[in-house]
């Protein structure tokens, strides 16, 4: 899959309407904005994902590391789709993250144990995504069974508990 930004394409002589005929032809396919690949995207959301990293990576400051859903599927985990609808970018400082249409930019500390490289890509560390699972499953998810099956609180603890 190999991504163009719409100014290399013109800067490459290709003229506005030379690069709506070839989305129009499916050999190009808008991913973002100004964000295109070569052909067609599979219709699988692991698939659209990758190709709107590969889309929003150029457009990114040296500051930013791929993180959550987007670092968990680089590193081969699975990942719910909804995770998938934005890049996930984590920056260092402890707040003041944002969300945009193709982008969720996240604050937090991180140092040089928590990155790693994968693809040729700076991402949060398989350990550190390990530990966001390991919370969600070790946590969230015998407490949403508790309270999923029981109004009282005793019994969602003890549900909670032997989840």
């Amino acid at each position: 899959m190999i991504p163009y930004r719409y100014g290399e394409l013109i800067s490459q002589g290709q003229e506005q309407s030379s690069v709506r005929a070839q989305v129009r032809a499916g050999q190009l396919t808008l991913v973002r904005h100004g964000g295109y690949v070569a052909g067609e995207i599979a219709p699988r959301p692991e698939e659209r994902h990758l190709a709107l990293l590969r889309t929003t990576v150029p457009v990114l400051d040296e500051a930013s590391v791929l993180s959550h859903g987007t670092a968990g599927l680089l590193w081969g985990l699975p990942v719910p789709g909804r995770l998938l609808t934005k890049v996930h970018t984590t920056r260092q400082g402890n707040s003041g993250g944002t969300v945009g249409r193709w982008l969720h930019s996240h604050r937090a500390g991180l140092s040089s144990a928590d990155l790693a490289e994968r693809d040729g890509l700076v991402v949060t560390s398989f350990v550190r995504i390990a530990g966001v699972y390991l919370v969600f499953s070790y946590l969230i998810v015998p407490a949403v069974c508790g309270a999923l099956l029981s109004s009282r609180t005793a019994v969602r603890l003890a549900i909670g508990w032997g989840v």
